[in-house]
C-alpha cells in the first residue's frame, strides 16, 4: 500500500517522491467533525440514459434505438425514471430515502476531451485551466479545525490538490520498501516534531487499511481494486480519527463499443459501482447517517448509439447523491426531453443544472460549508449559479 500527501504548497513536490517509493509520508490532520463526504469520480463518461433511464419519456425508445432498455428490466423510481437493473442494490436506498439521482447535469466546459473535462470537473471552474487547485481542497481551506481528506488511488487527484492537507492511499499495492526503510525515515524525521508525528499517524492508518482485509499480495482486477477502494474508504472514515473527506476513483466508463443494455460492459461497471457503494456503507456503519456520497462523471454520452453498439462522448449526465443525511427517494431534474429538437447539438442530453450548483448543494448540506465560503473561496464568481435547496435533512 502506498500513501501520498500534500501539506500546503511546500509539500506538493514531496508527494510525487512518496508515490515513487511505497512510503506513507504524512498523516491526516485531526479536527474531524461528525459529517463525512465521499466523492466518487466515474472517469470516462457515464451513460446517464442507461444508469437512470427516462423510461416513460415518450421519445425514449426512438432516441435510444438498440440501446433502449426493456421496460420490464428497469426498476421504477417515479413516473418518468427508473434504475438500471445492475444498480438493483441501490433500489432499497431509494426506497428508504437515502438515494437521490440528479439528472441532466453538466459542466460549463462543453468540450469532449476526457482530460480537459476531468480537469474542469475537478478544478471547479469554467475551463480546464481555470485553477491549479481542486474545489474539494478549497472547501477544506474554508472549514475550521484543519479537517482531513484523502483519496483512494495511486495518485492524488486534482480535486484534492491545493493549500490544504490531503493524502492518497492505494489499498491494493503489493510492493513494500525494505524492512529497515521506514525505520530509517522515522529516525530522519525524529528531530522535526511535525513531520515525525505526521509519519507516525500515517503508518497507523496504513495498518488500519492492511488489517481491514482490503490489501492484497496479488495483482488485483479492476473490479477487485474498486471494491477494495470502497471498502477501505468506509473502514477509514468510520474510525474516529479517520478522514472526513474521501475521493474514490473509478475508471473505465468510456463505452464506445459493445456497451450492452441489461447485460454487457456497462452493466458490469454499474454492478461494480453498486457493489462498491454497498461495501462503503457497510464499512461506515453508524457513520452512514451523517455521510454524503456524490458519484459523478466528467460528462454524459450521446443519446443515440453509434455504429459499434456503443455511445460517444456527450454532455448532459446524471449524478447519484446518497447518504443518511440526503432527502432522497426522488429524482431531481428539470428534464429537457429527448425530442430531436430538445437535444444539444442534435446529439446530447441538454444539461439543465450546472455541476457547480450540484457541488454547492452537496457541500452545504453535507459539510455545512457556508454560502459565503462557497461563493468566495470554493467557487469564486458563481453568484449567478444559485445553490439548490431542500436536498438534505439538516
Amino acid at each position: 500500500m502506498a500513501l501520498i500527501s500534500s501539506r500546503r504548497r511546500f509539500l506538493a513536490g514531496l508527494a510525487a517522491g512518496a508515490a515513487a517509493a511505497p512510503l506513507p509520508s504524512f498523516a491526516w490532520a485531526s479536527g474531524n467533525g461528525p459529517h463525512r463526504f465521499v466523492l466518487v469520480l466515474l472517469r470516462g463518461g457515464l451513460d446517464a440514459l442507461a444508469a437512470v433511464p427516462p423510461i416513460d419519456d415518450p421519445h425514449y425508445r426512438d432516441a435510444r434505438g438498440t440501446l433502449a432498455l426493456a421496460p420490464k428490466a428497469v426498476l421504477p423510481l417515479d413516473n418518468t425514471f427508473g434504475l438500471h437493473p445492475a444498480l438493483a442494490p441501490l433500489a432499497n436506498w431509494y426506497a428508504e430515502g437515502h438515494l437521490m439521482p440528479v439528472h441532466a447535469v453538466g459542466l460549463s466546459y462543453r468540450g469532449r476531451s476526457h482530460f480537459n473535462a476531468q480537469d474542469a470537473l475537478e478544478n471547479g471552474t469554467e475551463s480546464p485551466s481555470g485553477a491549479d487547485s481542486g474545489w474539494l481542497n478549497r472547501a477544506l481551506v474554508s472549514m475550521p479545525g484543519e479537517p482531513s481528506a484523502t483519496a483512494i488511488g495511486t495518485t492524488l487527484p486534482l480535486v484534492l490538490r491545493g493549500d490544504a492537507t490531503a493524502s492518497s492511499v492505494d489499498p491494493t499495492r503489493k510492493s513494500r520498501p525494505p524492512e529497515d526503510f521506514v525505520e530509517s525515515v522515522l529516525d530522519l524525521y525524529a528531530r522535526d516534531p511535525i513531520l515525525s508525528d505526521a509519519l507516525t499517524q500515517a503508518l497507523e492508518t496504513r495498518g488500519q487499511v492492511m488489517s481491514s482485509g482490503s490489501a492484497t499480495r496479488k495483482r488485483a482486477s479492476r473490479t477487485e481494486r474498486s471494491s477494495a477502494g470502497f471498502k477501505a474508504a468506509g473502514t477509514l472514515m468510520a474510525d474516529a480519527n479517520g478522514p472526513r473527506i474521501m475521493v474514490v476513483d473509478s475508471a473505465g466508463w468510456d463505452t464506445h463499443a459493445r456497451q450492452g443494455t441489461e447485460e454487457g460492459a456497462l452493466a458490469r461497471l454499474l454492478a461494480g459501482l453498486a457493489s462498491g457503494l454497498v461495501e462503503l456503507r457497510a464499512g461506515l456503519g453508524d457513520v452512514w447517517a451523517s455521510t454524503t456520497v456524490l458519484c459523478i462523471s466528467e460528462f454524459g454520452r450521446t443519446v443515440r448509439p453509434n455504429g459499434t453498439g456503443g455511445t460517444d462522448h456527450g454532455t448532459g449526465g446524471v449524478a447519484l447523491l446518497a447518504g443518511g443525511n440526503v432527502l432522497g427517494g426522488r429524482v431531481v431534474t428539470d428534464w429537457p426531453g429527448l425530442r430531436p429538437q430538445d437535444l444539444l447539438d442534435g446529439r446530447d442530453l441538454r444539461p439543465t443544472l450546472a455541476a457547480r450548483q450540484l457541488f454547492k448543494a452537496a457541500l452545504h448540506g453535507g459539510l455545512d460549508i457556508s454560502d459565503n465560503a462557497l461563493e468566495q473561496v470554493v467557487f469564486p464568481g458563481t453568484a449567478a449559479l444559485p445553490r439548490p435547496t431542500g436536498w438534505f435533512r439538516s
